[in-house]
């Protein structure tokens, strides 16, 4: 399955460039607390690992084997990210969201992934117990953002279990198509259906996690 291109009256990147990436409170954001996105850098490599690790077992659990989630998946995660920041690629580029209590979750893009799909979205994690109170929507939004001064033209795209309903009923409120399933391994072993989600442009997601 495929998606159309750009349409008509697609936001421009002048629109949105003015945009704070410093998130206030709003009706769906933290009670009463400032969350700050900023980039991530390579000194965020233990930060970042701790919060994918934390959302892998909460969110993959039932997914991706017990044994796995529950076994030394912190020390993968580090080394994973350590060295991933260590030796930056200039198309990847990230953010990270913090409140006044610390980290509360991450976006990594990897830019120009893919021929026809274009910048991938590849993680995306909020703290468990922080879901639902508009987090990963900002993050998605300065992932966005980014991606249309870099990207401006180019699709965007991302991987989601199958059997992660919540995850995939977020992506389909902030505009995300799902074109393509598949299999996949899955870390740990075992294989898990898969779909990709798409958006048509950059612009079109910045618009529909910045409206919806």
């Amino acid at each position: 399955m495929g998606i159309s291109g750009r349409s008509p009256g697609t936001p421009t990147l002048n629109r949105w460039a003015e945009r704070d990436l410093l998130v206030r409170p709003t009706n769906v954001s933290m009670d009463r607390t400032e969350i700050v996105i900023r980039s991530i850098v390579t000194a965020d490599a233990a930060t970042v690992a701790d919060l994918h690790t934390t959302s892998w077992r909460s969110a993959y659990r039932g997914m991706l084997r017990d044994e796995y989630l529950d076994g030394d998946i912190a020390t993968e995660r580090r080394q994973v990210w350590s060295t991933r920041l260590a030796t930056p690629v200039a198309a990847n580029y990230g953010f990270i969201a913090e409140s006044e209590a610390g980290p509360v979750g991450f976006v990594f893009m990897l830019g120009d992934n893919d021929p026809t799909w274009g910048t991938l979205v590849d993680n995306l994690h909020v703290l468990p117990g922080l879901k639902g109170r508009g987090i990963g929507r900002r993050l998605l939004e300065a992932a966005a953002l980014e991606t249309v001064r870099r990207y401006p033209d180019q699709r965007v795209h991302l991987f989601v279990y199958e059997a992660n309903h919540d995850a995939r009923r977020f992506y389909a409120r902030v505009g995300g198509r799902e074109v393509e399933r598949g299999h996949v391994e899955a870390p740990g072993g075992g294989a898990q259906v898969h779909w990709r989600v798409a958006w048509d442009d950059p612009a079109h997601l910045l618009s529909a996690v910045s409206t919806s």
